[in-house]
């Protein structure tokens, strides 16, 4: 549940913004509750086209606890991220580093790395592989092509390896981390539809409807 929430905006420039949030849960007769904060702040330079952000997520403290067990409310996290409009095409690219508060991001199966066939080696890997594949978990990537003169239609994709490696499937292309979907607007409304793979099992659909209030009003000034 949303405490406080606050949107600041500094100068042209610099945008800053928090979520204080409540969480509470409860079983039988025992119950735990505690705060969580998220805040971020976006830097924006409107001559290059080019955005940079950083915020800190489920920033916790527990107030109560199940047995007097103290615990993180919630995992931390913390992100930056980039994002770049090209000069002569209607692209935005995006860039984001994902869980910056912690290094080794690998999950190694055991069971992965042992061969079924009294034929074939053990796959194993070495320790540039293994730096290389941990470097590039903690990297997402994003794109929004504009289209239509106005811009009213727009194409987006992306792509986050971290959630690729981790419900991956041996030896069979699941297509896990990919997302994609695409925007429209007519005449004062817009209509957003997104699809994240997440597994061979599905994936989630995200549908979204907005409108600004404030371009309905009229201003008597």
């Amino acid at each position: 549940m949303h405490f406080i929430w606050l949107r600041q905006k500094i100068n042209e420039r610099i945008t800053f913004g928090a979520t204080l949030n409540y969480i509470s849960s409860s079983l039988d007769n025992y119950g735990a509750s505690g705060l969580s904060l998220n805040t971020g702040v976006h830097y924006f330079i409107p001559e290059k086209n080019l955005g940079l952000a950083f915020n800190i997520r489920n920033l916790s403290y527990q107030i109560n606890s199940y047995a007097n067990l103290k615990e993180n409310t919630a995992p931390l996290t913390i992100e930056m991220g980039l994002s770049k409009r090209l000069k002569h095409l209607p692209l935005v690219y995006h860039l984001g580093l994902k869980h910056l508060e912690k290094w080794n991001l690998r999950y190694d199966n055991i069971d992965d790395n042992q061969s079924t066939s009294l034929f074939t080696e053990s796959k194993s890997t070495n320790a540039f592989d293994k730096l290389l594949g941990n470097t590039f978990r903690h990297i997402g990537f994003g794109f929004e092509l504009f289209l239509s003169k106005k811009e009213n239609l727009v194409l987006r994709g992306g792509y986050n390896p971290l959630r690729s490696k981790d419900l991956a499937l041996v030896d069979y292309r699941a297509f896990s981390g990919i997302c994609a979907g695409f925007g429209i607007k007519v005449y004062k409304f817009k209509f957003d539809y997104g699809y994240s793979r997440y597994h061979l099992a599905g994936g989630t659909h995200h549908f979204g409807f907005s409108t600004d209030i404030n371009s309905f009003l009229k201003n008597d000034l």
